[in-house]
Parts: C-alpha cells; sequence; structure tokens
C-alpha cells in the first residue's frame, strides 16, 4: 500500500489535476467552494482537507455534466444541489503548466485536439481530462445490469468501457477488486493495447480471456478444434458454399432456440429405465422413472448419483438391509446406463438428426471439430452437466460484441451471471455470417 501510495504521489507531482470547478452549495451565501479535479485524491492531514478530488468521486461528476449553472451530485447520504460559478481545464505536464482555459463547455475544442495529438504511439491512453457528457453518463451508469456500447471503429467505446471498469473499482471498492473483473476479447492483441490504461488510473490490469480459452476449459480439451483465426482466414480464402451454410446456421436465434428444445427433448425421452437387482431386492423400473422425474430441479447428468444415494438410503430404512458403498456405486452405474445421452458429441450429431438438418455438421480430417460449433456443443454440455457458473468474475467486459453468435451469448450467459459491459460495432463483424448486434444480445440476456 505503501509503495502504491508513493508511485501515485510521483505521477501526481508531474499532473497534480487537469479541471477545476467553483460549486457554491444550496443555502450557503459565502464564495464558493475551488474543487480541483485529477486522476487522484489527495487530501491534506494538517489542513483537514482534500485538496484534489479523484475524477471518479460524486463530486467531480459536475466537472464533465455541467456548465456555469445550477447543478447537483450525489452523494452517499444526500443529493447536493448548489451552483457552478467557475469553470477551468489545464494542461500540466512535469509540473509545469502549459495553458489553461476559463471554459462555459466540459471540453474545449482546443483542449481535445491537443490531447487526441499526443496519443501517438500503439497504445491507449486514458482520457480523463477529455470525458463528455454523454460519455460520463455511460461510465458512472450504476443501474443497468447488461449495459451495451455500440459504436463505430475509432469512436472512443473502448476507451469509454475501460473508464467504467475503472470507475467501478473505485466506487465498488469494498467489494469489487481487479481480480474480479474479466475481459473477454478475440485475441490478446486487445490485452497489450489497452495495458498501461488502467495503472495510469490507479487500477491493477484485469484479466483476460478469449471465448477458445473458455470453450477449451469446458469440453476439457478432449477435442481437436480450428481457433477463431482459423476459421477467420479459411473464410477468406474463398470459403465453400456448404461451409459458409454451416456457419450461418449455427449463427442463428432459430438455432439456439432448435437447441434449447432438443435439450428438453433430451431430458424427456433419453432415460429409459430397466429394472434392477441390489443383492436380494429388485427395484422397479416404474420407480426409477418417478425418481428421475422427481429430481427435476437437478441437471440431467447430476440426477444419477442423487437418485443412487437417495434409493439405497430408502432401500435400507425400508427394508434394513445394509446397502454398501459397492453397492451404491453399482446402482450408480446402472443408473448412468439408462441414459443414452452421455457422449457428448454423439449427443450433438443426433441434435442434426432431430432438427433434419444432418449435413449442417461435418467433423474435419483426425476428428476436428469446426469453430462453430465449439459453442453449441459446449452449452450442450453446460445444460446436462450443471457446470458451475464463475461466480468469482462480479463483472464482465466483453469487447468486439459482433464477433460472437447468439449460441455463444447463451454460455457467456449460463457461466457470467454477473454485470456486462458489452462493445462493439455491428457493420465491423470479421465473420458477417454470424455477428450479433445489441437487439441480438438484448433477447438473448
Amino acid at each position: 500500500m505503501v509503495i502504491a501510495k508513493r508511485e501515485r504521489m510521483n505521477k501526481m507531482l508531474n499532473t497534480p489535476y487537469f479541471g477545476r470547478i467553483d460549486f457554491r452549495r444550496e443555502g450557503n451565501n459565502n464564495t464558493a467552494i475551488p474543487i480541483y479535479i485529477g486522476i487522484y485524491t489527495y487530501y491534506d492531514f494538517d489542513l483537514k482537507s482534500c485538496l484534489i478530488y479523484d475524477w471518479r468521486a460524486p463530486v467531480s461528476s459536475m466537472y464533465y455534466d455541467y456548465e456555469l449553472v445550477e447543478a447537483f451530485y450525489n452523494s452517499s447520504s444526500a443529493k447536493i444541489k448548489g451552483e457552478i460559478l467557475l469553470k477551468r481545464q489545464y494542461r500540466i505536464r512535469n509540473g509545469i503548466m502549459e495553458y489553461m482555459i476559463e471554459s462555459s463547455i466540459t471540453i474545449h475544442d482546443d483542449v481535445l485536439q491537443k490531447e487526441l495529438s499526443t496519443n501517438s504511439d500503439d497504445r491507449m491512453k486514458n482520457i480523463v481530462a477529455t470525458i463528455q457528457r454523454e460519455q460520463n453518463k455511460i461510465i458512472r451508469n450504476n443501474e443497468s445490469r447488461v449495459l451495451i456500447i455500440q459504436g463505430v471503429a475509432g469512436s472512443g467505446k473502448t476507451s469509454i468501457a475501460l473508464h467504467r471498469i475503472a470507475y467501478l473499482l473505485y466506487v465498488h471498492k469494498e467489494s469489487i477488486l481487479s481480480k474480479d473483473i474479466l475481459i473477454i476479447s478475440p485475441n490478446k492483441v486487445f490485452a497489450d493495447y489497452i495495458s498501461n490504461v488502467l495503472p495510469e488510473l490507479g487500477e491493477e490490469n484485469v484479466p483476460e480471456s478469449t471465448m477458445d480459452e473458455i470453450f477449451s476449459g469446458i469440453l476439457e480439451q478432449k477435442c481437436k478444434y480450428l481457433s477463431f483465426s482459423e476459421q477467420s482466414a479459411e473464410l477468406l480464402e474463398e470459403p465453400s458454399l456448404e461451409y459458409v451454410s454451416r456457419i450461418k446456421c449455427k449463427s442463428s436465434l432459430e438455432f439456439t432456440v432448435a437447441l434449447d428444445n432438443f435439450l428438453i427433448h433430451v431430458e424427456n425421452t433419453y432415460f429409459r429405465a430397466t429394472d434392477i437387482k441390489v443383492r436380494h431386492l429388485t427395484i422397479p423400473h416404474e420407480y426409477l422413472s418417478e425418481q428421475f422425474r422427481r429430481f427435476h430441479r437437478h441437471p440431467v447428468r447430476q440426477r444419477f448419483d442423487a437418485m443412487a444415494e437417495y434409493i439405497a438410503d430408502e432401500l435400507q430404512i425400508k427394508y434394513g438391509t445394509i446397502i454398501h458403498t459397492s453397492d451404491r456405486k453399482f446402482l450408480q452405474k446402472k443408473i448412468k446406463g439408462m441414459f443414452r445421452g452421455n457422449n457428448d458429441l454423439q449427443l450433438y450429431k443426433e441434435f442434426f438428426e432431430w432438427v433434419g438438418l444432418p449435413k449442417m455438421f461435418k467433423m474435419r480430417r483426425n476428428k476436428v471439430l469446426e469453430h462453430s460449433d465449439l459453442a453449441p456443443l459446449s452449452y450442450l454440455r453446460i445444460v446436462l452437466d450443471g457446470l458451475k457458473p464463475y461466480c468469482r468474475v462480479k463483472h464482465l467486459l466483453i469487447d468486439e460484441m459482433q464477433d460472437y453468435s447468439p449460441i455463444q451469448y447463451k454460455v457467456i450467459q449460463k457461466l457470467f451471471p454477473c454485470r456486462k459491459t458489452i462493445l462493439g460495432d455491428a457493420s465491423q463483424s470479421l465473420i458477417p455470417y454470424g455477428s450479433s448486434t445489441a437487439g441480438i444480445i438484448q433477447k438473448i440476456e
């Protein structure tokens, strides 16, 4: 903590603040209080006064939202009303003030132009000095469980999303840490591009993953598959009409609905009970079918062990027969064998037969799956096995939302029940046959 504080102080020596407003509180006829705004808070313990406010603090929101008019901000206890009498913007570098502009709008064109002209390397910079009113509303949004930021390339949506993360880490610092946030992006280039933004804002970088890594974890790396980049490369090299048709099919909302209906069909018809004999006792198939329905709140493949334990305990109580561990394992194995949907890949093939589209599934040489099959196969396993969601992730940031299909969002929905910030541009999809818009994502969520 001491080292982190020292680093913040060193940065503040170079650029202590970038803005100022003079705020006169309602009912107070005295002179207005100057509020300086910077990347970090600076509190003077001798004066017992805050000299510089963090840009994420509630009082700082007025700098972005108001001109020289009546204004207010929401503190932790009340709504504070008043009037802004002065607003200034500064550019301070290496402890030297390069210029100051007294302005009646949030961002002066000259300031914005000069700030943007200095951002010439290949990494993103923080934009706390140039956040505009509409962007500030997005960053400070605490109501939306799923916030979708849609904008064209170069519109600043990624930067706004990262500043939103920094804001959430500041506001919810008691409950959310950097490690509790996850970024999902198509490739690892994104990680390098944004690697210095959060540290500049006083936060640690957050973990990042790709959908391919998530699918690989769900499928336990048991199958070979084409990666997202390999699929993209194939689509650029004159793909066959059949290949394109398969991707289109698996990227539609109708496909997602059909898969859900198939899973209901599997639950209703794939368990065929038969009589089981345990020691001298016979368990009739009608009773087993009844127990399968009794445990309907369990995911299908979790029912077998629960059923075996329950039946074994019932036998002991009703007949006074000791059911040993070996008997319980025998019972579990027999019950599991009554379900003909234990092989994920075979079940997935049967799905295409069930919907009357057997040609929509094709494996490559050496049993390599196409990339478009990873999400539906993963979803099938999540539903049947009842895989636990990633509860440690408290906020999810999804970059390039247009590059994920509806079935991929279904997987995300199952694994990440947390709040989400989703950003992208529907017109910039790498896979035009399977892109998602804000409307499609809202239907799934």
